[in-house]
This record gives structure tokens, sequence and C-alpha cells, in this order.
């Protein structure tokens, strides 16, 4: 049973409308952007793919950003959006569903920052001539990709590829 309340916030619902369909966009774009129009390099050598994401250095940022960091703005609003139209009298479900929300919107940004981060520090590591890169690159893949993010990364796409 749903409780009609007379203060619904109507700019809001178009607003919450608004990022449901950017959260589409921002999946599409990071699909078109990992699988369509960067081409990963077939080599195993880490110094390819190296330069691979060296060369693409801002395409990368920029689908890490929009796939995860801009995503999450948009899933929070939508969240809350949906608490609100959705008030159900005593829910429990709705609130469990809501902080399941949030702390999935925590996530996602966690998940774009460490992407952001790591591909950085290990160009930079890379730069100066460091083994510490190549281990961190692999670590990266054994550790992200064979864990937490593996959902992220089979909807979206990686540059971290083995």
């Amino acid at each position: 049973m749903f409780v009609n309340t007379a203060t619904e916030n109507r700019p809001f619902m178009y607003c919450a409308a608004a990022a449901a369909i950017g959260m589409a966009l921002c999946y599409l774009s990071m699909f078109m952007l990992f699988f369509l129009v960067l081409q990963q390099p077939s080599s195993t050598h880490f110094a390819d793919k190296v330069r691979f994401i060296a060369d693409n250095r801002a395409l990368i940022s920029l689908g890490y950003s929009s796939g995860y960091l801009l995503l999450g703005v948009f899933l929070l609003i939508t969240v809350q959006a949906l608490q609100q139209k959705m008030q159900l009298a005593h829910s429990n479900l709705l609130n469990t569903g809501s902080w399941f929300g949030i702390i999935w919107v925590i996530r996602m940004r966690a998940a774009g920052s460490v992407q952001l981060v790591g591909i950085e520090t290990m160009l930079r590591l890379h730069d100066k001539g460091s083994l510490q890169a190549e281990a961190l690159f692999y670590s990266y893949i054994t550790i992200v990709d064979s864990g937490t993010l593996v959902v992220n990364h089979a909807l979206s796409g990686t540059v971290f590829v083995n």
C-alpha cells in the first residue's frame, strides 16, 4: 500500500527520470568506448599494453569517469527518488533496498577512483623504468578482475584485460 504524499516533488522526479536515462547512456557510452573505439592490443607483452594505455589515457579516463563516477551520481539520484516515490507504510524492504543502493553508489565511485588512480600510478612507475609497474598491473588483474569488480568489467569492459 502506497502512502500518497501531497508534498511529492515533481521536479525531483523529472530529474530522477533524466538520471535513469543518464545511467543507461553511461553504460552505453562505456560499452561503445571500450568495445568499439578502443582496440586493445593482441600482444601479450606488458610493454605493448602500457603503450596502449598511455596512448589512450584521455579516452580511458573519460570512459571510467562516465562509467563509474558519473553513473554513481545518477544512481544516487535514482535511488533517492525511488525511495521518495515508493514510501510504503513501515516498509523494512524499502529501507533495506535504499541502503543497498547507497552502498552500491559508494562502491561504484570507489571502483572508478581505483581505476583512475591505478592507471596513473602504473604509468608513472613505468615512465621511471620501475619493474613495480608490471607487478602493479598483474596484481590489479589478479585481485580486481577475479574479485570484487568482475561484474562491472563483464558489463562494461576494461583496459586491464590479460
